[in-house]
């Protein structure tokens, strides 16, 4: 994607979103990434986001075993962010869930409504004039 594309960070309109502020494909390892918190187009103060990091250790010697995704837990502010540090290359997940009490036209085959949203991304690609990217071909 082109430095200049704000695409991602445009909610859609979807009943739960996680819509990051700033471009994820060009953050440098350390940087971080501020990601939203919308439901039905509001920000949700509290909200539980989960995240995995799977960036590969920096040396892996064939035959290693590699380690599992790291994963942390973190709760949005009251203006419904969270502030992400983004240590390595990823790829990540960043995931969402909200559990509200099913409304009444579900109330006989259901007691609760579950409402995901899942963010991924992976890079950094490297902004022109600095090389080619981790993903670059």
């Amino acid at each position: 994607p082109s430095p200049a594309d704000t695409t991602y960070r445009r909610a859609l309109g979807l009943p739960l979103e996680l819509v990051p502020e700033q471009n994820p494909y060009y953050l440098r390892p350390g940087a971080a990434l501020t990601v939203r918190v919308l439901h039905l187009g509001q920000p949700v103060p509290g909200a539980l986001v989960q995240v995995w990091d799977a960036s590969p250790p920096a040396a892996t010697k064939p035959g290693t075993i590699v380690a599992p995704p790291s994963h942390f837990s973190t709760r949005a502010n009251n203006s419904g962010r969270v502030l992400l540090r983004v240590p390595g290359i990823g790829p990540y997940l960043v995931a969402v869930s909200l559990m509200e009490a099913a409304p009444a036209g579900l109330i006989s085959r259901a007691d609760w409504l579950s409402t995901w949203a899942t963010l991924t991304f992976a890079g950094p690609a490297t902004p022109p004039g600095l090389g080619k990217g981790y993903f670059s071909k």
